[in-house]
């Protein structure tokens, strides 16, 4: 460093720029920033061309680390101003990702086509800078909504030298393909995340399992968990303990997940943890409310799961944080026990950590056992952070809170009418079958009727079932029929049983009980025409 010092101090044009540039990597490679960051920006500045755009990059890259994104994009476009053949579309590329991290995706676009351009004019540029501005324009314009550019993009970047890079192109490409829905997308799909492996990119064993996974082929995913938690994949060990709970293996799995919150202080092992344990907490009874929701959310329906009533499949939806409003629903409150108390520590615990959902599962927790206030304090809180399903927790914390009053006046708060319209608007089919029932109770038949038109489109049994009885009072058989077709179809057990009650209404005694034996015959036949057609008769004589 003393012979780069003396060259600097001559003050030579030709000499003392190079000798700062210099001096400034030897101190960076000595971790002495500071020092380092002023000689390169000195050299950076000087009047020495051929120096400026190496000393530029050199400091937009030590400025990116540093989280200075800003700065880093100032030093990357002086190095474009000079159009050197090497550097350019490395600091374009470079440019694109610190302008990705100030959330100007736009000008994140614009950087990585130049990088791929500039790539394409150079000569001297590296072959993996090409693949990385491919692989980086792809997820941009994916965002975007462009998926046909994104899929061109990520199969160029699988056709690079880089095996990293080509590993995270195919697994993205996998995602976008499997968005189809086909049975032919979830083939490419693993088509793709196989040849990963096979290149030997530890992520994708991870990406196929968790695939896998989500289209209940648990028994070939638990393989590749395996596989990725022995390579070392983060995140492998909470996954796998997720996977062990849809396989019944519950002590299994509880060992996992505490395994995998310990080495790796990982807080969806935790949240995962937690609901495990409230599950232990529950009746018998109260499982089988959460199980109707947990088959009725659409996690369940979008990923195929199946909905055959294992007490397993119910812990898998609380684990994915799908029906945790069904805690308002439990038929008893949850009695007090160590492992409730693990499960209480373990939520706050993820609550404090910033988990979006922590403070929605912590109320749906605290609800469940009597603490009210501060349950609404928590659910407000998430949902002024986004979190839009803790509205419908608000609204059965309230409900439940005002119920009296609504019974005696029949209205309700300005609060709460506001949280049904807005909770009418969801997604879910047994949220809009709750809000149905809650118009119901509040005489308000039109927008009662509406809401369960929505859940029955959307899949909720319940709904119906209260949709035919509805057609049969107005003697309408076509839709009538339809129901029925939809019932006796996709029933599960508990469709009938809810329709059982329902039938009551229709009639008693062993009228009633001989029409849930015909409609579990017309379910048996999977909706054989004549078999249809006698029930409605049997219905309609009766109505």
């Amino acid at each position: 460093m003393a012979e780069f010092r003396r060259a600097i101090a001559t003050g030579d044009l030709k000499f003392a720029p190079f000798s700062t540039y210099a001096l400034g990597r030897v101190l960076l490679q000595l971790d002495r920033r500071d020092e380092a960051m002023a000689a390169l920006r000195e050299a950076a500045y000087s009047r020495r061309s051929d120096l400026v755009a190496r000393a530029a990059y050199l400091l937009g890259r030590q400025l990116g680390l540093a989280g200075d994104f800003a700065g880093a994009c100032t030093e990357y476009r002086r190095v474009l101003d000079y159009g050197d053949p090497w550097y350019s579309p490395r600091a374009a590329l470079q440019l694109g990702s610190c302008l990705y991290m100030l959330g100007d995706m736009q000008g994140a676009q614009e950087a990585f086509r130049q990088a791929v351009a500039d790539c394409d004019r150079s000569r001297t540029a590296d072959a993996s800078v090409l693949q990385s501005a491919f692989l980086s324009l792809g997820i941009v314009v994916q965002g975007d909504g462009d998926r046909d550019e994104a899929r061109s993009c990520y199969e160029q970047a699988m056709a690079g030298p880089d095996a990293k890079l080509r590993g995270d192109a195919a697994t993205r490409l996998a995602a976008l393909v499997e968005a189809a829905g086909t049975p032919e997308a979830l083939d490419a799909a693993q088509a793709l995340l196989r040849s990963a492996i096979e290149d030997g990119h530890d992520r994708a064993l991870l990406v196929l399992a968790d695939l896998l996974g989500r289209h209940a082929r648990w028994h070939e995913a638990e393989p590749f968990f395996r596989r990725a938690l022995d390579a070392g994949v983060v995140g492998a060990r909470a996954l796998l303990g997720e996977l062990l709970i849809r396989l019944d293996r519950l002590p299994e799995a509880e060992d996992c997940l505490r395994q995998a919150q310990a080495e790796d202080d990982d807080q969806s092992a935790s949240v995962c943890l937690a609901m495990l344990l409230m599950r232990k907490s529950c009746r018998a009874e109260d499982l089988e409310v959460i199980r109707t929701w947990a088959i009725e959310t659409p996690s369940y329906r979008e990923h195929m799961l199946p909905t055959d009533g294992e007490l397993a499949r119910i812990v898998q939806a609380m684990c994915a944080g799908q029906c945790f409003g069904s805690l308002q629903d439990l038929l008893h409150p949850l009695e007090p026990s160590a492992d409730l108390e693990e499960a209480e520590r373990l939520l706050r615990r993820a609550t404090a950590a910033g988990v979006q959902a922590g403070p929605r599962l912590l109320a749906g927790l605290l609800d469940s056992t009597g603490r009210d206030e501060e349950a609404e304090a928590l659910y407000r809180t998430a949902l002024a952070a986004g979190d839009e399903r803790a509205r419908e927790g608000l609204l059965k914390l309230l409900m439940m809170r005002e119920m009296p009053a609504v019974l005696d006046q029949g209205s309700t708060s300005p609060e709460i009418d506001e949280l049904l319209t807005a909770c009418a608007r969801s997604a879910n089919p047994m949220v809009l079958f709750s809000v149905g029932s809650a118009y119901g109770l509040l005489g308000r038949e039109e927008e009662a009727s509406e809401c369960f038109r929505a859940a029955a489109a959307a899949g909720n049994s319940t709904a119906r079932a209260y949709m035919l009885l509805e057609s049969l009072d107005e003697r309408r058989r076509e839709d009538a029929e339809l129901l029925l077709r939809s019932l006796a179809v996709d029933g599960e057990a508990t469709d009938f049983d809810a329709l059982e009650g329902m039938l009551g209404m229709v009639a008693e005694g062993d009228e009633g009980r001989e029409l849930l034996a015909r409609l579990r015959r017309v379910r048996v036949s999977r909706g054989r025409d004549s078999d249809v057609q006698a029930f409605l008769d049997l219905l309609f004589s009766i109505t």
